[in-house]
């Protein structure tokens, strides 16, 4: 896997992807081992998301948090790295709070999109992640092989629903 990808750790049912087009808002919580670090995130986040044509900045709702509990209720949670300052002698208090964080997701069953690099590939990471409910987001080129939530520019991702869907689709058939 590449650093500079995110990954999804699901340990409940994510929320579904037509909430925002039903006129829900979705609510987003970015956790770091800092809530300063996290609340400087989510800036950034709508700033970012002010300059995407079609995006919807006014259907999030954000929090920030530094405890699995503050992920409670979210539709989407974003998982900052520990070492995401950038500083080469990372903290190690830092490094413990972000493997308490996780244990405290996984605890409390909550789904949550774990964030990799620094800052401009974190944000793109960001972005990524909410275009399954803001497809104004989803980058050119993007397949979604039918499946609402779901892009990629890759037909080698190791999914096997992926792949059931890229076999059925080129004629396959399914025995169940």
């Amino acid at each position: 896997m590449k650093s500079s990808s995110s990954t999804t750790w699901a340990a409940s049912k994510p929320a579904r992807a037509d909430r925002v087009s039903s006129g829900q808002r979705l609510n987003v919580t970015v956790l770091s081992h800092s809530k300063e670090q996290a609340q400087a995130f989510i800036h950034a986040l709508q700033a970012s998301l002010e300059s995407h044509a079609g995006a919807d900045a006014t259907a999030l709702i954000w929090q920030a948090g530094s405890q699995a509990q503050a992920a409670i209720g979210s539709d989407l949670c974003l998982l900052m790295p520990w070492d995401a300052d950038g500083s080469q002698g990372a903290d190690l208090l830092a490094l413990q709070a972000h493997r308490e964080l996780r244990l405290g997701l996984h605890q409390h069953g909550l789904t949550f999109e774990v964030l990799r690099g620094q800052a401009p590939r974190l944000l793109k990471q960001a972005l990524s992640a909410l275009s399954r409910w803001q497809p104004a987001l989803r980058p050119e080129g993007a397949q979604t092989l039918g499946r609402p939530g779901w892009s990629s520019s890759c037909e080698r991702c190791g999914d096997p629903d992926c792949e059931f869907r890229l076999f059925k689709g080129a004629g396959g058939s399914s025995t169940g």
